[in-house]
Formats: structure tokens, sequence, C-alpha cells
């Protein structure tokens, strides 16, 4: 016997007596479960079952086969409970995904507290910039920016995540009434493709006020904080980091934070429990997601 289906045909006609009655709880016809029979014995070399109108019973061949069909059913059976019992229980492990600055300036405190819930899942967290892919596992649940989810994926919405200028507040301290095309300013790298914000600059601040090109928004904030001048820095940055927001949000730069993992993984109960625990303490973290909290000191112009 070649397949599982062959094995399941030999346990179904034994179970059920006769090949009419095999036929008929196979949801399949009379002809289909004599010829697959006569294809067994043939494989087999050897008469499985003794026939006659009345009955289907085995042979001595066929008690071997069927007992070792029931093996297989068994420990079929035993291998799919296992599975989803591993799968309902709050226990394994997690590969969580997320860009660097939200991983360290953000997550780390909710993960904490997921830890301290859940003692019994270990979440892997793999700071990463680039999309890791999901269909591929390279990662179980991602936490991305992005103003369209993959048409693949499944998640929810948690939150919105504004950009702003800001500054150190001894650096504004300086200049109490300087606006901002006469500040001194942080700026990306020739490099960094940051379309929206290269095009902000150029509407707001004069090029002979660039005074340092950084290639990452932790850099940025790094040299806000050592005085070289003002930086736009995603909101939770810039506020979680101490700094001084000097302008509204921009518009242009604001991105959907989405919490996504891939729908085969959905009844998983740790990646649930994970899943739903994020999303409650991301979407309380609204105000330092969209610049509302922290010390603020607007001055024009405004984006």
């Amino acid at each position: 016997m070649k397949t599982w289906e062959d094995w399941h045909l030999i346990d179904a006609i034994a179970r059920g007596g006769t090949l009419a009655q095999a036929a008929r709880n196979l949801d399949i016809d009379y002809s289909t479960v004599h010829r697959r029979l006569k294809g067994i014995e043939r494989q087999v070399n050897a008469r499985l079952f003794d026939r006659s109108r009345s009955s289907c019973s085995p042979t001595p061949a066929g008690e071997r086969v069927i007992a070792a069909a029931a093996q297989a059913r068994e420990a079929f059976d035993a291998a799919l409970l296992d599975i989803a019992g591993e799968d309902a229980r709050l226990t394994g492990s997690i590969r969580f995904t997320s860009f660097t600055s939200l991983a360290q300036w953000v997550l780390m405190p909710i993960l904490a507290r997921f830890h301290a819930a859940y003692p019994e899942i270990r979440v892997e967290l793999l700071e990463s910039n680039a999309a890791l892919n999901l269909t591929r596992r390279e990662a179980d649940v991602a936490l991305r920016y992005t103003r369209k989810p993959p048409d693949n994926l499944i998640g929810a919405r948690v939150g919105r995540a504004d950009s702003a200028a800001y500054a150190a507040a001894d650096y504004l301290a300086g200049r109490p009434d300087c606006p901002l095309e006469q500040l001194d300013w942080i700026v990306p790298a020739p490099d960094v493709v940051l379309p929206e914000e290269t095009q902000w600059h150029q509407r707001h601040v004069p090029p002979s006020r660039h005074v340092l090109h950084t290639s990452s928004g932790p850099a940025g904030l790094a040299a806000a904080h050592a005085g070289f001048g003002a930086c736009v820095l995603i909101c939770y940055l810039g506020g979680a980091g101490g700094l001084t927001r000097i302008s509204p949000p921009i518009p242009e730069l604001a991105a959907d934070l989405w919490l996504l993992t891939h729908p085969s993984l959905r009844h998983v109960a740790r990646i649930r429990a994970f899943v739903d625990f994020l999303k409650r303490e991301l979407r309380e973290l609204a105000p330092l997601l969209q610049g509302e909290s922290g010390p603020v000191d607007l001055r024009g112009p405004r984006p």
C-alpha cells in the first residue's frame, strides 16, 4: 500500500463489514471501493478479505494489515491532538519583528509586561528596518508602518505614527525667538531616501542651515541631544527621547502603524494573546506616537 488513502480504505472496509457499507461511509460508489481493494491486493500479492453478498471478513493477511492501519490511524490522531493542544496552550515561542527605533524606545516596557503576564511564552525580537517575510515564516508577527497592508496578511491598525521637528531644551534656551528657518538643522544624509522629509526641508530650511547629515532617526536624536540643532523625528522618538517639539506634526510624514500576522496563525493561542496584548498597549500610547505628549515650543513658519 502506497498512500494514506489505501490504509483508510482497508480500515473502512473492516469497520463497515461489507464493501457496500464501506462505500457509504466513505461517500464513494461501490465500484470504486471494489476496484481499489483489488488494486491493493495486487500490490501486496495477497487476498485481504473473504467477500460474500452479506459480509466481508478479513483473511489472516487482512487482519495484519488492519492492525497496522489501526496503529497508523491512532498515531495520526495523536499527532493532530498534540498539535492542536500545543496551539491551544499559552506556551512556546514567537518571532516578532519591528523597526529598531520602535523596539528600543517604545516596545521594551510593553514586552516586559507581556512576559510578566505570560511567562511561558518566549518572544524572539527581530529588530529590522527591512520588511521580513511573514509568508515564509521569517517572523510570526510584524509591527510595520504602512498605508496599505499586504493582502496576504491579516492584522489591525493600532495607531498613527506622526513626525515633527524637535530640538534639545538647552539648545532652544539660547534662541528663544528664533524661527525654524534660522535654527541649525540635522538632516538626512544624501543617500537616505526620504522624499517627503527632503521636500519639507527644502520648503522650510535653507541649505546653509544644514550642519550635520545622519542616516537614521536614533542618530538624529543623539545629535539633537548633543546640541547640533533641530531635527525632524518620528514623534515617539523625539518625545520618549526627552526633546522639545518645535513644530506641529507634519501631515505628509504620517504613517499608519499595523500589527500583522499570517492568516494560518490566527487561531494559535500564544499568537492571539500576543497580538491582543500589543493592540491594547499600543493604542494607549497614541499621545506619544502622535506627538501629543512631552514639552512643546511651537515656532513658525508652520509646516
